[in-house]
């Protein structure tokens, strides 16, 4: 861009000397006039790389100085004012206007004097080199001198390298500066990558915020592997983490997680984590938790009690809605869900996932409380099923009564499923997919039906991700139970 008002400042500005390099002189050994005026080829240094050098690395003819971030550059306003922040300053009423040395308060912590030096120098040259690392700290100094065109080429290195060491870096740019396209490519990526990678990694994992955490956990897009369980030994993992800095024996990182929260729970004499000075700012983490589908097993259960972080509390609305959903489904009144909103589904669906290493004969199923709904999902050849699993007679438990709660399967069920396959690189980044919309189907006892079929092209390993809906969403309180003055009412 510099090469714009470059020829008319060098006729001014530049010593004479420079035109030597393109004249031969006279031959003085008597050379043949065809030898004299044959061409001479010679490699000569071209204009815009001898603008950068001299007039911005040697800084002559420099006719403004401009101190920030401890350091000085030499420049000019003819090049700076291509700048709109400079522009307006040169020719507006301020007291920069005339000042032969300015002085720039930078505010932006992400602004480095390397970055801003590059940024500088593109302004005499035209283009500009962009190592991913650097992106951040160069889209921050290319948004202060309001430069359009370096900020788009910062963007575009951004979307071309996102992975592990990048995408948290990126994310919070994208939140700061307004890049509503970085930000939807991060989640993205933190969707499908946050149990599968960032949970592997705990140096990672360590730099997550309290903010990005709890609206990881609380989306409806992202890919749970294994069950919602897994997402609280994440959570309970990265406030370890979080709150042991210097803690670097990432190996043993699980079992001193353990032993931190025991031995809180031992010395808060059993106060909840969450409630205490050093545990409030992770409430919102966990609150985004899905609690009904974390205390679906008794194992479970007992191990968020012994590490007591969660306030029991929490749990007493979820063990009231799950008795009441159970005697719908054991009383005929749920047959499962059949006419429920995408909203609905993604807020109160089951989230859980696998990955497939190999392309072979798969098969899984979640164990635990599942209102008599045990799901088997198959996998050969390219193809998903989706079975209802029921025990033969002899091996069934007969229900008899409420307080067994274990409720009688129904001969026919519904359930609504979503069912999404992604194959990534090795940055965690999609290469292919492929995914059902949000279906509802009818099961009897044993009956299995196919769900997703994928291209051939799709690359192993691959994660899965599979969301059920089991019962028919509560709407309102008054569907658990009578209020109050209701209860008043039928009293009279």
């Amino acid at each position: 861009m510099g090469n714009t008002v470059a020829h008319s400042f060098l006729r001014s500005s530049l010593p004479s000397k420079r035109k030597s390099q393109a004249i031969n002189s006279e031959s003085e050994d008597g050379e043949s006039e065809d030898e004299m005026f044959s061409p001479k080829r010679r490699k000569i240094m071209s204009t815009s790389k001898y603008i950068y050098k001299t007039l911005f690395e040697e800084g002559q003819g420099s006719d403004v100085q401009i101190e920030a971030l401890n350091r000085t550059w030499n420049l000019h306003r003819l090049y700076l004012s291509q700048s709109p922040y400079f522009n307006s300053m040169f020719n507006g009423l301020w007291v920069e206007t005339t000042q032969k040395e300015i002085r720039m308060g930078i505010e932006d912590e992400n602004i480095t004097s390397e970055a801003l030096h590059k940024v500088f120098g593109s302004l005499y040259q035209d283009e500009i080199q962009i190592q991913p690392s650097e992106a951040v700290s160069i889209l921050a100094s290319a948004t202060l001198l309001q430069l359009d065109d370096i900020i788009q080429q910062s963007i575009e290195v951004m979307k071309d390298s996102i992975n592990i060491d990048t995408v948290l870096s990126f994310h919070e740019a994208a939140e700061l500066y307004g890049l509503n396209q970085i930000k939807c490519i991060t989640m993205d990526w933190l969707h499908k990558n946050t149990v599968l990678r960032l949970s592997a990694s705990p140096a990672h994992l360590q730099q997550v915020s309290c903010t990005l955490m709890a609206e990881l956990i609380s989306s409806p897009n992202l890919v749970v592997v294994q069950t919602e369980f897994s997402l609280y030994l994440l959570l309970k993992q990265w406030v370890f983490l979080k709150e042991n800095i210097s803690f670097r024996n990432y190996e043993a990182c699980t079992v001193a997680a353990d032993q931190y929260f025991k031995s809180n729970a031992g010395t808060l004499g059993n106060v909840p984590y969450l409630m205490t000075n050093t545990g409030s700012p992770y409430q919102s983490a966990f609150r985004a938790l899905r609690l009904k589908h974390l205390i679906i097993h008794h194992i479970d259960m007992e191990l968020i009690e012994a590490d007591c972080i969660i306030p029991v509390d929490w749990f007493m609305p979820i063990f009231k809605v799950q008795w009441y959903q159970m005697l719908r489904v054991d009383q005929g009144v749920d047959k499962g869900p059949s006419h429920v909103s995408e909203e609905d589904f993604k807020r109160d669906c089951v989230r859980c996932g696998r990955i497939l290493h190999t392309d072979t004969q798969h098969s899984w199923r979640w164990t635990g409380y599942n209102f008599g709904f045990d799901i088997v999902l198959c996998y050969a050849r390219g193809c998903f099923k989706l079975k209802r699993f029921q025990k033969a007679e002899s091996e069934s438990r007969v229900f008899h009564s409420p307080s067994e709660m274990i409720p009688l399967r129904s001969k026919k069920r519904n359930l609504m499923y979503q069912i999404c396959v992604y194959s990534l690189d090795k940055n965690g980044r999609i290469i292919s997919k492929g995914e059902t919309p949000i279906r509802t189907v009818s099961l009897n006892e044993n009956e299995q039906v196919p769900v997703l079929n994928f291209h051939g092209d799709m690359k192993f390993p691959l994660l899965m991700s599979a969301n059920f809906l089991l019962t028919t969403p509560l709407q309102t309180t008054d569907e658990i139970m009578p209020t109050i003055s209701q209860n008043k009412q039928l009293a009279f």
